[in-house]
């Protein structure tokens, strides 16, 4: 609505305008010059068009042109390379909160004076196993042992681990009992009727879950605590070697915590943002497709779409941007900015009549040179209001978006004139079918007319 009603006004008014100021102002050397036939109303494409027009065109067919954009193109593709694949997974709880929230000072608090000793981790054994057996104790000793030994872990002194405990008594009373504990029924039945029943040992009860009739031990749990783990990135560590210390033992355990979905989103995230910027893309290339019916075309905006995006991710990165959920959100976003550009000069390259790709290329840019610059401009305008927030989060979408926005300007005004030019041959030119066809040789024309016939006598 906005695009119909007040900019279609304002178009009005620019054009009440241009009729009543004839003088040569800066207005209409900018926006239009005035055709030399007095009598017409139509009006050129302004001085600064046609120059921006020739300066494009010549920097992108020439070889020495060709040359030094190519020489820059290769530098801007390794650095995006290096920054895409050393981009950091990271999430932090104070991007979230603007900088002056007292919840963003409360978490920034609690990482530097309250987490040396942060998550009580859950070491959770899901299917009944022989504890009664010495083989299966020692098993799930080394396990906890090596456990308590990675990074970020306290050790054994805050380990809570029954079956340990209960091991450790049974062997200091073996003389005393005289019993065989490595039987199910003598070791369940002194476990449930005399161990737990003594005062420092009754809080292990609810780490041990037995069948209905309490012959059997269906599932039990061991604690272990992690020690200053001030990152995200450093949760995930710990997550993923957990899991890959229990996952090379024989029984099904897991482990648990209430803050693992940070750590299991981290490990998709990579995962979910190709998956996004793909579909995206393809949807982009099947729309392109749509309203410029040329493969050509759309394998050189596919090429820019993805060029542009390994850009983003790239120069987004090594601007200290960190691949999170919030961030997924604006490179998706980006998508769009990046063929916004690029579909106005295909589309106005497409649609000229000219048969030499350099006429085309200047043709399409005393058009729309102009307005790139402007609407590169004016988006750029509104995004400096993000760096007001004092949120990290706003600051990111600031920073993706600029790159975005800058990155496509580029690729437009340089990297893609070079292809068309290379790929648009005069004897394979772009002239609309519609457009051929229309033709009608001379010779025909001639041929078809009718004969002059006499006037009637009156």
């Amino acid at each position: 609505m906005y695009v119909i009603i007040i900019y279609k006004l304002f178009l009005y008014l620019a054009g009440v305008r241009s009729n009543i100021s004839k003088n040569k102002t800066i207005y209409n050397f900018i926006f239009y010059r005035e055709n030399p036939d007095k009598s017409s109303t139509t009006y050129k494409s302004s001085n600064f068009s046609n120059a921006f027009a020739k300066f494009t065109t010549s920097c992108t067919t020439s070889s020495r042109g060709r040359s030094i954009i190519f020489t820059f193109y290769i530098m801007y593709l390794a650095v995006s390379l290096w920054g895409t694949v050393n981009i950091k997974e990271d999430f932090k709880e104070t991007d979230v909160f603007f900088h002056e929230s007292y919840l963003h000072d409360q978490f920034k608090s609690f990482y530097e004076y309250f987490n040396d000793y942060h998550m009580r981790i859950h070491l959770v054994i899901e299917e009944p196993i022989p504890y009664w057996e010495l083989k299966t104790q020692e098993t799930l000793k080394n396990f906890t042992v090596e456990v308590e030994n990675l990074p970020f872990m306290t050790g054994e002194n805050l380990t809570e681990s029954w079956i340990r405990y209960y091991s450790n008594f049974i062997n200091a009373n073996q003389n005393f009992f005289r019993t065989d504990y490595t039987n199910r029924k003598v070791f369940i039945y002194n476990l449930r009727n005399f161990y737990l029943k003594i005062n420092p040992y009754k809080s292990y009860y609810h780490d041990i879950v037995f069948n209905k009739n309490y012959t059997e031990i269906i599932a039990s749990r061991i604690f272990v605590q992690t020690s200053k783990v001030n990152k995200t990135s450093e949760l995930r560590y710990v997550v993923n070697s957990l899991r890959e210390v229990a996952a090379r033992y024989p029984y099904k355990i897991s482990v648990y915590h209430p803050f693992f979905w940070v750590a299991d989103h981290l490990n998709k995230v990579a995962w979910i943002t190709m998956t996004s910027l793909s579909t995206a893309v393809v949807i982009l290339l099947v729309i392109s497709l749509i309203f410029i019916p040329s493969i050509k075309f759309c394998l050189i905006t596919g090429f820019a779409i993805i060029s542009i995006q390994i850009g983003v991710l790239g120069l987004s990165s090594l601007w200290s941007v960190d691949l999170n959920n919030l961030t997924n959100v604006s490179l998706i976003i980006s998508v769009g900015f990046s063929i916004d550009n690029i579909s106005h000069v295909l589309s106005s390259y497409y649609s000229s009549k000219k048969r030499d790709a350099k006429a085309k290329l200047t043709e399409t840019f005393k058009f729309v040179g102009l307005p790139i610059f402007y609407g590169y401009a004016t988006s750029c305008i509104a995004l400096f209001a993000l760096i007001l927030a004092q949120s990290a989060v706003y600051i990111n979408i600031f920073k993706v978006i600029f790159t975005v926005l800058t990155i496509s300007l580029a690729h437009s005004i340089f990297i893609l004139p070079i292809l068309l030019s290379v790929f648009d041959k005069p004897n394979n030119n772009t002239i609309r079918p519609e457009v051929q066809y229309n033709k009608v040789p001379a010779q025909i024309t001639q041929e078809a007319k009718l004969p002059e016939q006499d006037p009637l006598p009156v």
